[in-house]
């Protein structure tokens, strides 16, 4: 943002003093004033008026994100939503060190989440402004066929929300099942019919 703005700045700058540059040609001619120099210096501010134009779009384009790292969920009980992803969702457990102590994170695949406790201060671990447990609306991919999910799900006691039903995805349709962890967040089980997820 800050970027553009810089860029727009600059943009403006150079169509002002064009306008006066040109506004000072007409009237030199007018008079029948010789202006060599105002004529080159419009010519001047008029090549620099396109050359931030074109780098007001470069610089807007410069940042573009590709994927996500990881994300971080504000929980009631770490303990006990660690265990969920885990048995559910067949996560991986992983501790590590944080600015306050140990924290403890759910790796799948290439990603990860950061369980936080809700009740954390700010000052011990930075997030979002709202951190509330039970808000979050996460979709996760898997192989496993949507009745292997409901019958894994029903094992496990985990009541199903919704499904399977179709839905749009990020690379095509869905087909999707839905759960809820133990705040409330809403999990999104899903695949790509005859696409099965690569695990890197």
């Amino acid at each position: 943002m800050e970027i553009a703005l810089r860029s727009t700045n600059r943009r403006n700058f150079a169509r002002t003093h064009a306008r006066e540059t040109i506004g000072c040609i007409e009237a030199a001619s007018y008079l029948s004033i010789p202006t060599p120099w105002p004529a080159a210096l419009a010519i001047l501010y008029q090549s620099f008026d396109y050359w931030a134009d074109s780098e007001m779009e470069r610089c807007a384009m410069s940042l573009v994100v590709a994927d996500f790292d990881h994300l971080v969920l504000n929980v009631t009980d770490v303990e006990a939503s660690a265990r969920w992803y885990e048995d559910v969702l067949g996560m991986r457990r992983e501790e590590f060190q944080g600015g306050d102590g140990p924290r403890l994170a759910l790796k799948f695949g290439r990603r990860k989440i950061n369980l936080r406790p809700a009740d954390a201060s700010q000052k011990d671990w930075f997030t979002a402004s709202e951190a509330r447990p039970g808000s979050a609306d996460l979709c996760f991919l898997t192989s496993t066929s949507p009745a292997e999910v409901m019958t894994h799900l029903r094992t496990l006691g985990v009541s199903i929300e919704a499904g399977p039903t179709k839905k749009q995805g990020a690379l095509g349709t869905l087909d999707s099942i839905y759960c809820r962890d133990p705040d409330g967040s809403l999990i999104e089980i899903a695949s790509y019919a005859g696409h099965p997820v690569v695990r890197r």
